[in-house]
Parts: structure tokens; C-alpha cells; sequence
């Protein structure tokens, strides 16, 4: 009986990140099927070469080495490091294999025959998926309904993928390049009953250190449907393959299927977690229903009434748990309780409409720069039949910071007939002009009166931001000399 399966993927497989390091290529395998296997099962110490620089793949495998092979695959060579007594006749506790035998006899991978278990016997294509699907933790009576032996273990090690790049005979000898390769997909290829690989649960290959959820925030209406998916990643950061199902629970009103599918049926707050072995990513869910009112958030409590500082209110349309909701059928109305004072949107209008069908929305609050009033600036939503909402914001009156000079022209030609303007403004802490509350005198001084002199003195009238000298008529502003160079204007 042949059975016969393809290679395709096998690289693709057992190339994704995190997979082991390879040890050195070995002479009599290189361009050959068995080379990766042989190489890879060496890295991880199940099939040595019968040489430092070969592998023997041509070589005969007994039964005892079979034996070896699979107790070393499942990581369990310490439990079988000591020679002892076995329930066979011919397996001596002197003989070298006799703890792996001892071994597979206990975990049920094999069982002899009249007492015998033939060490020496080549071991048959039948006889090792066999120990190899029994190795995985298959039983007889999980594998009989596909069939009398060897056909059942045959078409179950076909099932789990172990059967890949082997063209196999049931009742001729395996070689050792033959073996390689069963070893090989029974370690990095086959899932156990519980769903993982021996590759993660034995040698950690492709550990999953974490799990991300996506998408990890999501809204939707009772009723509705969502796909989560989970990602795995390796202590790297590389993405991997889980090695094992994904456990997907939520909490709330939520409800998830072994495919990451959720839906809820009640408004509020859910969560919903991807489990991979002992490593969990979680998503959270809103389930959100009708609009039932407005809500509004200012990003802070207090603002200058200076034209330029301003404060972001956010408008939302919340249901009954105060979620979130999007509805085209709605837009919000925004009314200032005193324009004069500030303004929403950034335009001078007492009100301001806002459209919903996108989610919340933010805008602006600008205290006036003309009115520069302080005191309480109130902003009251509308929204049809739903409960309205109000956001306080405290404007303060902007204080004087500094006075700023400034030139209308800051180079001018070397000569007696060269002026420009000179401009001093009073600006807040925040560097907007604001006017002064009494008149502000400056003196002015130039630091080069060869090169340039400037008027004695400048002032801001009550109530004016700035003032400028303009050279014209008597105002001399800033005037020139015919001597080139550098010169500053300084005020107090």
C-alpha cells in the first residue's frame, strides 16, 4: 500500500520567524529532501548524525532507535536517561535503549508483541506513524473508526500533515532520511488533541509573548456583527503562528464564537479577550443604542479673553449608558450665552450647528479680542428632543506682559534723509496685543546715535494696543545719518 503527499508549503512553514537555528548542513544531505529535517531535528537534539559531518540517510532504523527518536521528540529524554527493567523479554535493563523503551511502553506509543519488542527489527513505515501518531497522544479507539492497522493510523498521520514530501510503503523498512522527515512534520507540522505543536509546547519554538486584538476598539448597535482577529507575537515582535486554538470570551452583552465573530444585544460596555496558552490580547466593544442626549467636554476649565488662547469643547450624542453614537439624523445646536464676550466655531455667531453622522465632534472657543471681558462664557446644546447639555468656561481678562518695539522698515539707507516708522505695541503673556488700561510711556534710546537717532519717547494712549511715529511733519520716528553700521532701539 503507497501513499503518496506533496511538499508544497513545507518551506513556507518552517522558514516563519522565530523558527530554531538549523545546525550545520550535513555533507550526504545537502540538495537532498532530507536536508532542512535532518538539520533542524539535529538543532533540537532528537536525530544526531551518525557522524559530526553526516547523517546517514540511506542508513536503516531500528525499532530501540525509533523507541529513542519519539521520546526525544516529545522532550522527554531525561525521564529516559536511566537504563532500567522493561516488560520485555528482549529488551534487557542493560540494553542502551532500555529506559526510551521502558518509556514508550509506559505512555502507550508501543506495545510489543508475545512479549517481544524486536530492538533490533527494522522499523516498518506502518510500525512508526504508528509510535509517531500514538506519540502525539492519539489513541486506538480515536483512530479505529478510520480504519483496521495500520490503514487507521495511516489516515490519520495523512489528516494531520505528516505524511508531507513521503512517498511511503506501509510494510517496507524506513531509512533514516525517511524518518527525518515523519519526525520533522510530527514536530513543526502535526497538532496534538489540545491543538498545539510540539515545536511551542516542547522546544517553546514560536513562542507567543504576546496577543493583539484588532481591531481593538470597535462601537456597533445591539443586533449587530463584528470580526475581531488575534495576532501573535513572539518575544521580538515578530508576528507567529498561535501553535494552538485561540480562545476568544467577552464580558457584558457581548457574545463571541471560536472564530472571533461577536455580536451584542444590549447597550453598554463589553470586553472581548483573544487566549493563547497563558498570554491574552483584549479588545473593548461599545454597543451602543439610540441617541438619548448631548454631551459636552471642555478640554479645560478656564481661558484668556485675549482673541488667540481658546478651549476645545467636544460634542457627542450619548445613549442611555452615555456612549457615544453616531446618527445622521441629527445635528446638534450650539448657542453662546454672550457673543460679545466669545464666540464657537470660529465665526462670530451666537449659534453654531454642528452635523452627527460622523460621531463626535470638536470646536473652538475663542475669547473675543475686541471685548476682552472676563467672566463666565456659557455654552448651552440643542438637539431636537434630546436632553441638552451646558460646558462652563471661565474667561480671564488678559494681563500685561510686555511692550514690543518694532521698525516698519529695519534697514534703511545711510543718509540725513532716511526715517521709518517705529511701532510699540502691549502685549499679554501670551504674546497677543491687548490695549492698555492708562496711558504707557516709553523711553526710547538708540544704542548708535551716529547711525541713528529715534524720537525721546512713545506713547500708548488708554485704551489703544499699539502706537506708531510715523516720520512725517515734525515726528522724527526713527532718523538716519549718513554714517553706515548697526544701531538699536531699546524702550523702558
Amino acid at each position: 500500500m503507497k501513499w503518496t503527499t506533496l511538499t508544497a508549503g513545507l518551506v513556507v512553514v518552517l522558514i516563519i520567524a522565530g523558527t530554531p537555528s538549523i545546525a550545520a548542513a550535513f555533507t550526504d544531505t545537502a540538495s537532498t529532501k532530507y536536508d532542512a529535517a535532518a538539520r533542524r531535528l539535529a538543532a533540537l537534539g532528537i536525530a544526531k548524525g551518525v557522524t559530526a559531518t553526516t547523517f546517514g540517510p540511506g542508513a536503516a532504523v531500528n525499532r530501540a532507535q525509533m523507541a529513542a527518536f519519539i521520546i526525544r521528540a516529545l522532550g522527554r529524554e531525561q525521564q529516559a536517561g536511566t537504563r532500567q527493567a522493561t516488560p520485555f523479554i528482549d529488551v534487557p535493563a542493560s540494553h542502551w535503549a532500555s529506559g526510551y523503551v521502558q518509556l514508550a511502553s509506559n505512555l502507550g506509543i508501543s506495545v510489543g508483541h508475545a512479549g517481544k519488542f524486536r530492538p533490533a527489527d527494522g522499523v516498518t513505515f506502518a510500525e512508526a506513524i504508528t509510535m509517531l501518531v500514538r506519540g502525539l497522544g492519539y489513541t486506538d479507539a480515536a483512530v479505529a473508526p478510520l480504519g483496521a492497522w495500520p490503514v487507521g493510523y495511516i489516515a490519520k498521520a495523512l489528516s494531520l500533515g505528516m505524511l508531507e514530501g513521503l512517498d511511503i510503503n506501509a510494510g517496507a523498512r524506513a531509512n533514516r532520511g525517511d524518518i527525518a522527515l515523519l519526525l520533522d512534520n510530527m514536530v513543526f507540522k502535526c497538532r496534538r488533541p489540545d491543538g498545539a505543536t510540539l515545536a511551542r509546547a516542547v522546544f517553546k519554538v514560536n513562542a507567543v509573548a504576546a496577543v493583539q486584538v484588532n481591531p481593538p476598539m470597535a462601537s456597533l448597535s445591539p443586533g449587530a456583527f463584528i470580526q475581531f482577529t488575534a495576532i501573535c507575537r513572539d518575544p521580538t515582535g515578530a508576528v507567529v503562528d498561535p501553535g494552538a486554538a485561540v480562545t476568544w470570551t467577552t464580558t457584558g452583552s457581548a457574545v463571541i464564537g471560536p472564530d472571533g465573530r461577536c455580536a451584542a444585544y444590549a447597550p453598554g460596555v463589553c470586553t472581548v479577550r483573544a487566549t493563547v496558552g497563558q498570554v491574552a490580547g483584549i479588545a473593548v466593544v461599545h454597543v451602543v443604542g439610540t441617541p438619548q442626549a448631548v454631551k459636552l467636554v471642555l478640554d479645560r476649565t478656564s481661558s484668556t479673553a485675549n482673541g488667540q488662547d481658546t478651549a476645545n469643547l467636544t460634542v457627542s450624542l450619548v445613549d442611555a449608558a452615555g456612549l457615544a453614537v453616531a446618527s445622521a439624523a441629527h445635528s446638534v445646536q450650539l448657542v453662546s450665552s454672550d457673543p460679545a464676550k466669545f464666540y464657537v466655531g470660529g465665526a462670530r455667531f451666537a449659534t453654531h450647528s454642528l452635523p452627527m453622522a460622523a460621531g463626535p465632534a470638536t470646536v473652538t472657543l475663542v475669547g473675543d479680542a475686541e471685548a476682552f471681558a472676563a467672566g463666565t462664557a456659557m455654552v448651552r446644546a440643542t438637539c431636537g428632543s434630546l436632553t441638552g447639555a451646558v460646558a462652563m468656561l471661565q474667561l480671564t481678562a488678559p494681563r500685561p506682559g510686555k511692550i514690543v518695539l518694532s521698525a516698519g522698515a529695519p534697514v534703511i539707507e545711510a543718509s540725513a534723509s532716511s526715517r521709518t516708522t517705529l511701532t510699540a505695541t502691549l502685549e499679554d503673556q501670551q504674546g497677543a496685543g491687548i490695549p492698555a488700561t492708562t496711558a504707557l510711556s516709553v523711553t526710547l534710546a538708540s544704542s548708535n546715535t551716529g547711525v541713528a537717532t529715534v524720537a525721546a519717547a512713545i506713547t500708548i494712549p488708554a485704551g489703544q494696543k499699539s502706537v506708531t511715529l510715523a516720520p512725517v511733519g515734525g515726528s522724527i520716528g526713527v532718523q538716519a545719518t549718513a554714517a553706515p553700521g548697526v544701531a538699536t532701539i531699546t524702550g523702558s
